[in-house]
């Protein structure tokens, strides 16, 4: 029963993390995609929509309906982020989502180096 389980360590745990912050690091930043929303909060709509048809475009289950503050367990700015999302399958998907958003709107298309960072590649 307390096996050591790889995957859902990094699915449930270090990925939450990472792609929690990714998504704040994105809505924070200026990006010009998101150029057109004032709030923190039009800026997950947005992002929220793109998720949704890069979902439905790819035929990929969207265990995580809404990306917003509370399903980034983010309340505040100082907060940490971190994903509340419970099926390892999700942090899948939004690693996808991320690695697409990053070559659609980050890589040449902007200097911001924490922009860069979230779609740098080996």
């Amino acid at each position: 029963f307390f096996n050591f389980d790889i995957w859902h360590i990094f699915h449930l745990g270090i990925a939450k993390g990472w792609i929690g912050s990714s998504l704040v690091v994105i809505i924070e930043s200026d990006i010009p995609v998101l150029s057109g929303q004032r709030s923190v909060e039009a800026k997950f709509g947005q992002l929220t929509d793109m998720y949704k048809h890069f979902c439905r475009s790819n035929k990929l289950a969207m265990w995580v309906s809404e990306l917003s503050r509370e399903s980034l367990s983010w309340p505040q700015s100082s907060a940490n982020p971190l994903g509340a999302w419970n099926k390892g399958s999700a942090s899948t998907t939004l690693m996808l989502f991320l690695g697409w958003f990053a070559q659609a709107f980050i890589k040449g298309k902007t200097d911001n180096e924490q922009l860069l960072l979230i779609a740098s590649r080996p």
